[in-house]
């Protein structure tokens, strides 16, 4: 899904799941991949009922494959997004968020991006900017989901809405730009980032 090609995929990960032989690995695989690309064709409810069925596999292979499930996760995120149903998903990604931020895995920039994008569309900006700027400096570290572009784009347009903005939001990019990143899953450097964002 992530090279533009959704309707091959769900092909694709039908096939694998009608097989009585594939593996569970593929079939976790086969779930995040069919659940992201029917949410971003637009068949929201399928999507989420095909998270239904990948979650409790997903759970039960937790031990070998930690975080092959945040696909089913993701998939279920942009379904909630994209068919409007926004308190879900910020009760759901709220705590998605707080726990990657305790465990320190590589969807925390991911989950500050949906945060950032459904306080955009519901007018929050000064809430909408500061997590699209944690979810650049977090992305540039590590991006599970190439969700960079997309967090980029949601920090230009909170710029465009908020008066006198936009030249806040380009000198904290120049500025996040030079600085030598970290190790990936740094959290401080984003934190530095949002900070530095706000004294500007």
């Amino acid at each position: 899904t992530n090279v533009g090609r959704p309707r091959e995929a769900i092909e694709l990960a039908r096939r694998i799941l009608d097989r009585p032989d594939s593996s569970g690995r593929a079939r976790v695989y086969s779930f995040s991949a069919l659940t992201i690309a029917l949410a971003i064709t637009g068949r929201f409810d399928a999507a989420l009922a095909e998270a239904q069925r990948g979650f409790p596999l997903a759970l039960e292979m937790r031990e070998e494959m930690p975080i092959t499930g945040g696909g089913i996760v993701l998939g279920s995120c942009v379904a909630w997004f994209l068919g409007g149903a926004f308190p879900t998903l910020e009760q759901t990604v709220g705590v998605l968020y707080q726990r990657s931020a305790e465990l320190g895995d590589p969807f925390l920039g991911l989950w500050a991006h949906m945060l950032a994008r459904s306080a955009l569309i519901r007018g929050r900006l000064a809430e909408a900017e500061r997590y699209a700027a944690e979810a650049v400096a977090l992305l540039r570290l590590h991006d599970p989901a190439l969700a960079l572009p997309w967090a980029l784009a949601v920090l230009a347009q909170v710029a465009e809405l908020r008066p006198g903005r936009e030249m806040v939001a380009h000198e904290f990019l120049r500025w996040q730009r030079n600085q030598n990143l970290p190790a990936v899953g740094c959290r401080e450097h984003a934190r530095d980032a949002v900070e530095r964002l706000a004294e500007v």
